[in-house]
């Protein structure tokens, strides 16, 4: 049994700032990782789609050069798989950076493998026990597949599985509006897939014009709404339809 004064499990956004300031403060940490180095922001969120976003980015001020007196004579095309290769380089120069960072911290000690409560104080992990006074969960979340009829005969993606995608759909229904989301819809748009947003189970096709808010951002998401909702009544014949789920 390896004791230390504190174990973390998952190297996600907190955990590596986390061992850092234990490991500066003199104390043992224990670093338990499952998967990928750096959780979701590195591996599936921010980092990957925001990379995808500067790609379509070039990709849509290619066509506008036009607009800027710059002529480009031949058609703009997207390579997906070149798309898809830069966006693992990048993605991957950060989680190779998150795990050397932990393997090297003085003080840390970095595992590979599920981990387990194994009592109060306790974690298993790769056949090993290791205990400490203080265990943090930094674990993240996995996409749940919404119970929708049919949805497990067709073929979807989650936003995990979106990022291994090197073609472009010809078309694409994006459940959900977190930020996670808006970018990634937009980079492919941009790269000329056709893609449609729906909010929410209800399935409601959401107009261009409707302002997308995450439940976590509730108190702004209503102040904007009503303006939404005040300025659309000021202009007959352009009704907006806004659904926002608590």
């Amino acid at each position: 049994m390896q004791r230390y004064d504190a174990i973390i499990i998952g190297t996600g956004q907190a955990g590596p700032a986390l061992a850092q300031r234990l490991a500066d403060t003199g104390r043992t940490v224990a670093v338990i990782e499952r998967k990928s180095f750096g959780g979701t922001c590195v591996n599936t969120g921010c980092i990957p789609t925001k990379t995808l976003v500067a790609s379509a980015y070039a990709a849509h001020m290619a066509r506008r050069a036009a607009d800027f007196g710059v002529k480009i004579p031949c058609e703009i095309a997207v390579d997906m798989k070149a798309v898809k290769a830069r966006k693992d380089h990048v993605s991957g120069r950060s989680r190779n950076g998150v795990e050397q960072w932990l393997k090297n911290l003085k003080g840390c000690t970095v595992y590979e493998g599920h981990a387990r409560f194994a009592g109060p104080h306790s974690v298993e992990v790769a056949g090993e026990i290791l205990k400490a006074k203080w265990i943090f969960i930094n674990v993240g979340g996995r996409a749940l597949a919404p119970p929708i009829p049919g949805l497990d005969e067709v073929g979807y993606f989650t936003n995990s599985s979106m990022m291994d995608v090197d073609f472009l759909p010809p078309h694409l229904i994006i459940l959900g509006g977190r930020p996670k989301r808006s970018p990634l819809t937009v980079a492919i748009r941009r790269c000329t897939s056709c893609a449609y947003w729906h909010r929410s189970l209800r399935m409601k096709t959401i107009p261009r014009t409707l302002i997308l808010v995450p439940p976590a951002s509730a108190c702004v998401g209503r102040l904007a709404i009503q303006r939404l909702c005040a300025r659309s009544s000021k202009r007959p014949g352009k009704a907006s339809s806004i659904h926002m789920k608590a």
